[in-house]
């Protein structure tokens, strides 16, 4: 389709493929489009309905534009889904769901939804990216490069390993939402011992909580890890209590808040 004007898909779209110009603007109205192979939208997206776009065949299913609409979208294929714009930019999605077949890469920088994200393939970041939602789940990997990497979410699942030689923030959509690291810790936002040892070697720096945070941050362990980076936990008046020791070998360590702070002991290079 090519137009610089809108195109409108009203009705659940049925294709070999799918492909539309960069001049205009696509309006997803119609609840799915289903393709044996690609489907590429190279202009900006607007869901009008909750969507689910299909590639049947392994087909690559490249959004290379924005995309918004208060709506749901789900993508499903073995091929590559690419978010080449800003998601949720000017209109938050509900909820952004990938399936587990295929691959994911988001290129534009940031998803915002105000429900769930969840990317069951091995996702790719190619820009600094913040995925801001309800929740956040990972069924496989996140691998960022150079990139630094911003998950705020009140909740986080992780099913595989993050990494990146940038800065790995993990803070809370809601100021008041609880932090728990560590499998016997209790907090909204959690990372068991699995999901901490998912924070691979080599982020210039990892911080935990929010600038503006006033929620708990719980920190109690099965088995202490070694946290391979430095390691920034921080509230702005929630208090931080660590029944176990805070592990950075020579790594450096900053806990940071205007709440009480209570640690059992600390290993660190500073």
């Amino acid at each position: 389709v090519n137009t610089t004007g809108t195109t409108t898909f009203s009705a659940a779209v049925t294709a070999a493929s799918v492909t539309t110009n960069s001049g205009g603007t696509t309006a997803i109205n119609g609840g799915s489009v289903t393709t044996t192979g690609d489907q590429t939208y190279n202009d900006a997206v607007t869901l009008g309905a909750a969507t689910t776009l299909t590639s049947s065949g392994s087909g690559a299913i490249n959004l290379a534009s924005t995309v918004n609409g208060a709506q749901t979208l789900t993508i499903n294929t073995a091929g590559t889904t690419t978010f080449g714009g800003i998601v949720g930019g000017t209109t938050a999605l509900t909820s952004v769901t990938t399936d587990a077949a295929g691959t994911v890469v988001i290129n534009g920088g940031a998803v915002t939804t105000t429900g769930a994200q969840t990317y069951n393939d091995a996702a790719t970041l190619g820009a600094a990216t913040t995925l801001s939602a309800s929740s956040i789940t990972t069924g496989s990997t996140m691998a960022a490069g150079s990139n630094a990497i911003t998950l705020t979410t009140d909740a986080l699942a992780l099913g595989g390993n993050i990494s990146s030689s940038g800065a790995l923030v993990i803070q809370p959509k809601t100021a008041g939402t609880t932090i728990a690291l560590g499998t016997d810790a209790t907090g909204a936002l959690k990372l068991d011992d699995t999901e901490i040892g998912y924070l691979s070697n080599g982020f210039s720096s990892i911080t935990i909580g929010s600038a503006s945070g006033t929620g708990a941050i719980a920190v109690n362990f099965a088995t202490v890890p070694t946290f391979a980076d430095n390691l920034v936990i921080r509230s702005s008046s929630g208090a931080i209590t660590a029944v176990d020791t805070i592990d950075t070998a020579t790594n450096t360590l900053t806990i940071s808040s205007g709440g009480a702070v209570s640690v059992a002991g600390i290993t660190s290079g500073t």
